[in-house]
């Protein structure tokens, strides 16, 4: 989640007793200021991004040196420890932000099962959403904001041409997804998929939970309803809608129609008079 900012005096030091507050800001001014440092420590489960809202900082990585300038960013998805060096009069957030999150939307953008990297890398972010610049920077437990976030990031770090090396395929997540498609109406298990994506049970389950934000359940579930919607939007599906949730594994009409609502916001019976319906006034003209 995001927390409220907090505003560091000169001299603060994330390495001081007491968890570092995400989305803090740091802040240097006044007639006595000088840099400030802060050390940042990024997790297996969270990142940070170092966001200068006014002047520059400079980011020591087991890389080297950055040099981040106003309308720029650096990612810090390493887990290894860093020094920023807030330059005087300059102002600025690190945000921290969940892994699992930021690999579910680039998942989501990207439309196939991505990961982040373990990477440090600067990039544009000029367009980052305007209450970041604010005297908040979130507010805990707003999952929305978050994820809002978490796809202007996602985007930003695609526009700078680093989606590939930011975000690589989830090799394992992406053979078991195959398999589900190749054959949407088997009944699909964790213990089945396993073997086939070349890892262990313990190993796709954690992979399906971190990159796609869901269990392998929920994702053959997804699946089969878009096996079903893409038939019932073809036109020339005969079968009635309890067969095709029997075709689907959903044992009939009944079980497939709640799930199909909660998941496309109508029913089947809908998906396929809408597709009638387009069809007709397509051929009448």
């Amino acid at each position: 989640m995001i927390e409220p900012v907090r505003r560091a005096p000169t001299g603060f030091s994330a390495t001081s007793p007491g968890r570092p507050s995400p989305g803090r800001r740091c802040k240097t001014g006044g007639r006595a200021a000088t840099a400030s440092s802060v050390m940042v420590a990024p997790t297996d489960g969270m990142v940070h991004v170092v966001v200068p809202v006014r002047g520059s900082v400079t980011v020591w990585t087991v890389d080297g040196r950055h040099e981040v300038e106003q309308g720029r960013a650096l990612l810090l998805a390493r887990p290894d420890e860093v020094r920023c060096v807030w330059h005087t009069d300059s102002d600025g957030l690190i945000l921290s932000l969940p892994r699992p999150a930021i690999q579910a939307v680039a998942s989501t953008l990207f439309d196939e099962p991505r990961r982040l990297a373990s990477i440090a890398c600067s990039f544009a972010w000029s367009d980052r959403p305007a209450w970041m610049s604010g005297p908040v920077a979130g507010e805990a437990g707003d999952p929305a904001r978050e994820r809002l976030l978490c796809i202007s990031l996602v985007r930003a770090l695609e526009r700078e041409g680093l989606a590939k090396a930011a975000f690589p395929v989830a090799g394992s997540v992406l053979r078991a997804i195959r398999h589900i498609r190749a054959n949407p109406q088997k009944a699909w298990t964790v213990a089945d998929l396993a073997p086939l994506a070349g890892v262990t049970v313990a190993t796709l389950r954690k992979n399906f939970r971190a990159c796609l934000g869901t269990s392998v359940t929920h994702v053959v579930r997804d699946v089969r309803l878009d096996w079903v919607r893409e038939r019932l939007r073809s036109g020339n599906e005969t079968r009635s809608v309890g067969q095709l949730g029997e075709a689907a594994g959903f044992g009939g009409a009944a079980l497939l129609a709640r799930a199909y609502q909660q998941r496309f916001a109508e029913t089947p019976t809908q998906t396929r008079a809408n597709a009638f319906k387009g069809g007709r006034e397509q051929y009448s003209r």
